[in-house]
This record gives structure tokens, sequence and C-alpha cells, in this order.
């Protein structure tokens, strides 16, 4: 900071700044290759305790994901004991009207199940390893 910037910030004349600075043997910058070393060390360390944080944010924002969707397809897998339930009562039974609501439920559920998976990104995996990539090398 400048001595006009000093007196402007803290309300005192420039002049009585200018004389307490000589009468103290002048204010000087503090400089040097010391200080840098320190302040390029400190910098460091910062930089790499962000980094720390962020990667470990990332790996925690994965594994939320992971787990939200392990609970998607686990719903799914009991959705369809409950449907399994009904179709075995309906032939045990030999009723054709539950065999029927049977039917019915899982149609019902494979739609909810289909937009559910697709919605969440549980096909994209399949869908990406299908997919094929073709290479033209003009020379």
């Amino acid at each position: 900071m400048t001595f006009s910037e000093v007196s402007g910030k803290l309300g005192l004349p420039m002049r009585s700044l200018m004389r307490w600075s000589s009468n103290d043997g002048g204010w000087r910058k503090e400089a040097g290759p010391e200080l840098e070393r320190q302040v390029q060390e400190k910098a460091n360390a910062l930089a790499t305790q962000k980094a720390e944080r962020d990667a470990e944010l990332t790996e925690q924002a994965h594994e939320l994901a992971v787990d939200l969707r392990v609970g998607v397809i686990d719903r799914h897998r009991k959705e369809l004991q409950a449907i399994r339930g009904l179709l075995v009562e309906a032939i045990q039974s030999r009723d054709i009207s539950k065999a029927r609501f049977a039917k019915t439920a899982a149609q019902t559920l494979e739609i909810v199940q289909r937009s559910e998976r697709k919605s969440w990104g549980l096909d994209a995996v399949e869908a990406s390893t299908e997919q094929t990539c073709i290479v033209i090398e003009r020379y």
C-alpha cells in the first residue's frame, strides 16, 4: 500500500504517516527469496488441501449415486416378487380373472420400471457397450 492509500484508509494526514515512517527508520515492503518460498509453500499446501477435499466430495457423491441406484434395483425386485405372488395365486386357484389381473399388473409394473430405469440411467451401461464405433482413416 502507498502512503496515500494508508492515509485514506486510516483517516490520518499523509504528512504524519511519512514523519512516523522516517522516525521508525523507514517503512518498507517485506520481500525476498525466503518470504517468496514461504508464500509458495503455503499456497501449495492450500491447493493440496482443496484437491483432497474435492476428491473426497467426488468419491462421496459417487457412493451416494451407487447407493440410490441399488435402492431402485432392490425395490424393483421386491415389486416383481409381489407380481409373482399374484401369478402363483391365480394358477393355484385356476381363476382366470386373477390371472388377467396378474397379467395387467405385470404389464403396468413393466412400464413403470422401464421408465424408472431410463430416468435413473440404469440401462445406459448396457446400451453403451453394444454400440459400434466406426473409424474411417483418410489418406
